[in-house]
């Protein structure tokens, strides 16, 4: 690969100067229509990407512990071997990529347990306003079960183009002393009630004012912050008068879901907050159960996902929702992020990792990609015109395996990419999660950083006509 163009001092003062007011206004809302036939065609459009910047947070970048963090803490990815409950001392299990082949698994080079709290697994991204960038971590692990040990964070980021590198500005833990949350938690009787990846796992962020906006996928729920990390609000997942629950990953005691997603967790994976800062669109990642076919929900032969809408004033979801399509069975959404009052971005991706270049022949090995990665898509998608209970129209994409970099092609094959945001009128940023432990997409033998890239796309960011 050659060497990306970095970005110039002049582009680093714009990605402070380019971000949505989102101050409360009494103006119309982002969905109201313009006439139709100022639409774009339905049919949507491949836009090229140039790298313009990447930085990288190593996987092997640590969270500053709180004096206060139980000692239990100290040592994190005790619970992640299936096969031994709980693991006393460092690097007695080696993490293996969660989609390789059983027979040929892909090591990550990470053994478990480690000293310490990963700094990993950026899973929702905002703009902060002062050019710097608010990201939720992961759950830690990857499931309820083997991230009992693993600590809740959102963390305020600065990207160094010029080097390459990501600065840590601040770290949040999410801590619950005040007994908001409606569930029973690893840390119930401590003082400060710190949040684990078994207790929640957070997706998605969006901040207004002093809140921060967190959607979870286990629940899934809405959860309200302050900006030191403190639980605030906590908001069931709601569509109508109807209340969705996952289908086992739900940690809540008692019953109550009217309606289902099909798969287990598959909850908030990604939000978009209005450009006025009224309404959150949290993004289901996963279908509801269809009531009269007990299938996913699907529109034209194609699986749909529900977009909920909270108003912020009024802390509670209303009854609106849109919809998603995807291109496929079997794709996922990543992050998700408004542009202007109509225009939002989408990550759309498959559920592979690694470059087809290497991709295993008839024989799988360890050394080749079993599922390499071949859909992962930025979408701009529309809501103008669109109503209540429809679904998006997605007016064109960026296909994020086939990024300009001088006269060579540039790929984010990972499994998981979860970040998309507007960064100048002419820059997106997008970012993957690591999957910390249990990734390997970009080289080999071992696990995947979080990258952040800048990406130049111009005629992809034009508003529709």
């Amino acid at each position: 690969m050659t060497k990306a163009c970095m970005a110039s001092a002049t582009l680093c003062a714009m990605l402070g100067a380019c971000q949505p007011d989102h101050s409360a206004t009494d103006g119309d809302t982002m969905l109201e229509a313009v006439a139709p036939e100022d639409r774009m065609s339905a049919l949507p459009k491949k836009y090229p990407a140039t790298l313009a910047g990447r930085a990288v947070l190593p996987y092997e970048s640590r969270l500053s512990m709180p004096a206060d963090m139980p000692e239990e803490m100290r040592l994190s990815g005790k619970f992640t071997n299936p096969e031994k409950p709980l693991m006393e001392s460092p690097g007695e299990f080696e993490g293996v990529s969660f989609i390789s082949d059983p027979a040929a698994p892909r090591l990550t080079g990470i053994r478990f347990p480690i000293e310490g709290q990963p700094l990993q697994g950026l899973s929702g991204m905002t703009a902060a306003g002062d050019g710097t960038f608010i990201a939720t971590l992961d759950n830690g692990f990857g499931t309820r079960q083997n991230s009992k040990d693993a600590a809740l964070a959102f963390v305020q980021l600065a990207f160094r183009w010029e080097t390459n590198t990501v600065e840590v500005l601040k770290e949040s833990f999410l801590h619950d002393p005040d007994r908001i949350l409606p569930l029973d938690i690893v840390n119930g009787g401590t003082e400060k009630r710190y949040l684990t990846g078994s207790d929640l796992d957070p997706e998605s962020i969006q901040v207004v004012g002093s809140d921060v906006f967190i959607g979870e996928e286990f629940g899934p729920f809405l959860l309200r912050a302050d900006l030191d990390g403190k639980i605030t609000g906590f908001y069931e997942a709601r569509l109508g008068d109807d209340t969705i629950r996952s289908k086992s990953d739900n940690p809540l005691p008692v019953p109550g879901a009217t309606r289902q997603l099909y798969k287990s967790s598959r909850g908030f994976e990604g939000m978009g907050l209005s450009h006025d800062g009224r309404f959150l669109y949290p993004l289901l990642e996963g279908p509801l159960v269809d009531p009269t076919s007990a299938e996913p929900e699907s529109q034209d032969g194609k699986p749909v996902l529900r977009i909920l809408k909270f108003d912020v004033a009024k802390q509670q979801f209303v009854s609106d929702s849109y919809r998603y399509r995807l291109e496929q069975a079997g794709n996922n959404i990543g992050g998700f992020n408004f542009i202007s009052e109509n225009e939002a971005l989408v990550i759309e991706r498959d559920w592979g990792e690694g470059d087809t270049s290497l991709a295993c022949g008839e024989e799988i090995t360890s050394s080749c990609f079993n599922a390499p990665a071949t859909f992962k898509r930025v979408y701009k998608v529309s809501f103008d015109g669109v109503g209540p209970g429809e679904a998006v129209r997605k007016l064109g994409y960026v296909d994020l395996m086939a990024i300009r970099d001088g006269d060579e092609s540039f790929t984010m094959p990972f499994i998981t990419i979860e970040n998309v945001i507007k960064a100048t009128e002419n820059h997106i940023i997008v970012a993957n999660d690591n999957n910390y432990g249990f990734s390997v997409g970009r080289t080999l033998g071992v696990n995947d950083d979080n990258e952040v890239v800048l990406l130049e796309v111009s005629d992809f960011l034009r508003p529709a006509r």
